[in-house]
Parts: C-alpha cells; structure tokens; sequence
C-alpha cells in the first residue's frame, strides 16, 4: 500500500528514487528494529517492549489518519476511504 501510495504522489520521472528510497528506509528499519529492541528486552522486560510497539503503532494510524492530505477532514475522507487522494498526481 506504502509504495502504491508513493507512486500515485511522485512523477513518473522521479519515481524509481522515491520507491527506492523509502523502502530502502523501510528495509533498514526492519534490519534495526530486531536488534535493538532484542537488546532492550533484557533491562526492560517483554511487557514494555509490547507497549512500546503498541504506542508506535498507534502513533503511526494516528499520523496516517489526521496528516495524509490537505486538512484534517480531507486526511480524515481519505484515510477511511470516502474521499480521493488530493495528491496523487
């Protein structure tokens, strides 16, 4: 869905930098979160770690849902999928 999304957002011109790029960026996170978070799990516990996670999630559907267009009516209509994305080019 991210790169479908980013595609619609670039030109075709600038296209292969922006998908490479960010699932680039994507890929090195997945390489970094194992470890850092494994080496935190020790001092803080499963439990918070979860919650963690959680909250991240959240933060990340909280972001996707009030920052993905214009305002936040139109963010709000393309996020629940009852309005058009007023960046795709």
């Amino acid at each position: 869905m991210v790169a479908a999304l980013m595609a619609d957002r670039s030109t075709p011109h600038e296209r292969g930098r922006v998908l490479s790029l960010s699932l680039g960026g994507f890929d090195l996170g997945m390489a970094l979160a194992g470890p850092l978070l494994g080496g935190l799990v020790e001092p803080l516990g499963y439990r918070l770690i979860f919650r963690m996670a959680a909250v991240f999630s959240l933060l990340g559907l909280t972001f996707f849902l009030t920052a993905s267009s214009k305002s936040l009516p139109d963010s709000l209509r393309f996020a629940l999928g009852m309005g058009r994305d007023r960046y795709a080019l």
